[in-house]
């Protein structure tokens, strides 16, 4: 029988995919948010490319019919003279993370907003909890699993459920608070982001960049991506979008330049995202003087006219142990965070949740679940590196992370083909539903 309650700690996409997974079939399901005031937090991810699990998410549990994607983009490779040196094959569906919070929160909780001023009937009806940071989770009581949380001006509070998803992130607080000192490395480089609206800059860039991801690797240290996505209010139609950008740096653990571009305009450093109402203006100015030199002259046109950046130190980072007790679940970036290189962490919350579901259906097991979401992320992991290594033009480091990456394929496809063989007809539910 599934549990009859659950709580979600984390108010984000992931965090909304698990809620509205389990919705249907867990009467009472509450998020809790750090973030006070959670519905008029700002897009900090800006661009984000929704994967194959993501859109089949979407197709079953959106009901507001809005569309969310500016449409299909090939990505290509471009020279300094901005001519296309190599398409890369792929094919991408790019929208935003404002865009996509909306959708969600209209389906779970009927939040109004831009984007969804008219949340659809039938909503799945949870509770969506803002201000509430988690300080401690109790699972000594075999029956619920308590989460203390401290709530600015009323002290703390305790909520009770059956099970507990954790989606609270890359920085787990609550992978910290049951596993100390979990694993979490800086890899040696951040991502600088920004967005200019269309009507903000010359239509001939504009016109450069429209239908395509293009992708310049010609930067000292670093490179850079350019693509079109919904603006915050979610215009999709040409003229209201955002151009968004993503340039990769290295950036050397302890140095001058990090320090001074994770400590925010009052003096506060960051460890993680320094957000765009924080970030120091002269990082960005000594940035793009850097930067601007180097690039074809639409690119250089973006970064000159945007003024809306963050930064985010890009980490490695993975919990020792997806599943406690049978009923404490990590998933989306808690579980593992993916370098964002083929834009598949959302994808993969969507992936994990979707398999959450087999698991309270009774179609799947958890030890077979733990398997499918390590496996899937150590495998989607090691391509993200690749990718990036080859946008950086470490062809040492590139040919490793792919061997590292058709060893875990081969692995994998190994381990199931062994349990199907020895375990018959009774463990592959999960697989059909897998191969759909």
């Amino acid at each position: 029988m599934p549990p009859q309650s659950a709580i979600i700690i984390g108010g984000s996409l992931s965090g909304l995919l698990a809620a509205l997974t389990l919705s249907p079939h867990i009467p009472q399901t509450t998020i809790l948010e750090s973030t006070p005031a959670a519905s008029t937090r700002h897009s900090q991810a800006a661009g984000i490319s929704p994967g194959p699990d993501f859109l089949a998410f979407m197709a079953r549990h959106d009901r507001t019919g809005r569309a969310y994607t500016v449409g299909k983009a090939p990505a290509s490779v471009v020279g300094l003279d901005g001519a296309i040196v190599k398409p890369m094959g792929a094919v991408l569906e790019l929208s935003s993370w404002s865009v996509l919070y909306a959708i969600l929160r209209a389906n779970y909780d009927g939040f109004s907003s831009v984007v969804v001023p008219e949340p659809p009937s039938g909503v799945a009806g949870g509770t969506y909890l803002s201000g509430r940071r988690v300080v401690g989770v109790d699972l000594s009581d075999e029956k619920v699993v308590r989460v203390k949380c401290a709530v600015e001006g009323r002290g703390e509070e305790v909520y009770e459920a059956e099970m507990v998803v954790v989606a609270d992130g890359s920085y787990s607080t609550v992978r910290e608070l049951l596993f100390p000192g979990s694993r979490r490395r800086y890899t040696g480089y951040v991502s600088w982001r920004g967005t200019v609206r269309e009507a903000e800059i010359s239509e001939a860039t504009s016109e450069y960049f429209d239908g395509a991801l293009k992708m310049f690797m010609g930067l000292k240290n670093g490179y850079m991506l350019v693509y079109k996505i919904p603006s915050d209010e979610g215009e999709l139609r040409p003229g209201g979008r955002l151009i968004n950008f993503v340039w990769y740096h290295e950036m050397a653990e302890g140095s001058p330049d990090l320090k001074m571009a994770m400590t925010d305009i009052n003096g506060k450093e960051h460890f993680n995202t320094v957000t765009r109402d924080l970030l120091q203006p002269q990082a960005w100015e000594k940035q793009k003087a850097f930067g601007v030199p180097q690039v074809p002259l639409p690119f250089q046109e973006l970064l000159q006219t945007a003024t809306s950046i963050f930064i985010t130190k890009i980490n490695d980072s993975a919990t020792s142990q997806p599943v406690v007790q049978d009923r404490l679940f990590f998933v989306g970036d808690a579980l593992r965070a993916l370098r964002p290189h083929n834009a598949q962490s959302t994808n993969q919350a969507g992936f994990h949740c979707r398999l959450l579901e087999q698991v309270i259906l009774g179609n799947m097991t958890t030890k077979e679940w733990q398997h499918e979401v390590v496996s899937q992320g150590r495998i989607t992991g090691e391509m993200s590196t690749f990718i990036g290594m080859m946008g950086f033009r470490r062809k040492f480091a590139m040919l490793a992370a792919y061997l590292r990456h058709l060893r875990l394929v081969c692995v994998y496809k190994f381990v199931g083909f062994w349990g199907w063989l020895f375990r018959g007809r009774k463990s592959t539910g999960y697989k059909e539903f897998l191969n759909n």
